[in-house]
């Protein structure tokens, strides 16, 4: 689990990359990478640290570890989109020209 200081840290190297950072917020690929990466924080600060904290006390398996597997499931899907967007960097295609280029005999 991580500490508050390295989440911390973690919050606000991204806001500053995605501040100054080449891609800045004028994409927004860029801000929905940084909420998913802000979201996975939050579920296992807010959801999955309580229940990892309960689970020596538990003798037999309870209701818990199911909301535990869905939690990580959330966590993992969330991973994986800013992982796709981090590689892919998806933008705005430019407009498609239909009238034919100017400078070439026709």
């Amino acid at each position: 689990m991580l500490s508050p200081r390295l989440r911390r840290i973690i919050k606000g190297s991204g806001l500053i990359l995605a501040i100054f950072g080449g891609w800045g917020l004028r994409q927004a690929w860029v801000l929905i990478k940084l909420l998913l990466q802000l979201g996975i924080l939050a579920t296992g600060a807010v959801f999955i640290a309580p229940i990892l904290k309960n689970a020596p006390k538990a003798a037999t398996l309870t209701g818990s570890h199911e909301r535990f597997l869905l939690l990580l499931l959330v966590q993992g899907t969330m991973l994986l989109v800013a992982t796709v967007l981090a590689v892919f960097k998806p933008r705005r295609r430019p407009a498609l020209r239909t009238s034919t280029s100017r400078g070439i005999n026709g």
